[in-house]
């Protein structure tokens, strides 16, 4: 997890910003919002690269699985982030005290 609190909102704002994609794909399906057939780009740009590689390997027409396998990803995502983000930060600390 990572520690910093610029790494914490980092990882905070990709989590919302996934959540907010995500519950724009059956808000608009149900016309709570105005309907876009669109609506699910933003989850399928937040999931990359694992939306493209589910994509050659599982065929499916069902959003909920689809919706599901973007979270995965999103999910994956975050996690990556939040490494990336921690081992960046000790890189940079442990530089700074040399």
């Amino acid at each position: 997890m990572p520690r910093s609190t610029a790494c914490r909102l980092i990882v905070g704002a990709y989590v919302a910003a996934c959540v907010i994609a995500l519950a724009f794909i059956p808000l608009s399906a149900a016309a709570i919002i105005t309907p876009d057939p669109l609506a699910g780009v933003f989850a399928v740009i937040l999931s990359l690269p694992w939306s493209a590689l589910v994509v050659k390997v599982v065929d499916s027409s069902s959003v909920p699985l689809n919706m599901l396998l973007a979270a995965a990803g999103m999910v994956l995502n975050a996690w990556l982030i939040g490494k990336l983000c921690g081992w960046v930060g000790s890189m940079l600390g442990s530089a700074r005290t040399r």
